[in-house]
């Protein structure tokens, strides 16, 4: 999965420590996190891409559960 955040400096900085957070998670296979970049054409924007490799199993897991039909409750 790639990331493209874009925000002010702090925005962004902040996004970098939640995906930096992501590196703890069992089912995150790698991640990669880029420089802070300043948006073209402003000097209060900047960027910074992030790419999350999940395991395969996960991903088929979330899958396998998004295809299963939702519960409702019958009214009592």
């Amino acid at each position: 999965m790639k990331i493209r955040v874009m925000g002010t400096k702090n925005e962004c900085l902040a996004a970098r420590g939640y995906y930096a957070s992501l590196e703890k998670d069992s089912n995150v296979k790698r991640l990669s996190i880029s420089d802070l970049y300043p948006n073209r054409g402003s000097n209060t924007d900047y960027r910074l891409y992030v790419e999350v490799e999940y395991y395969d199993e996960i991903i088929e897991t979330v899958n396998a559960q998004e295809r299963l039909p939702s519960r409702k409750r019958r009214p009592s």
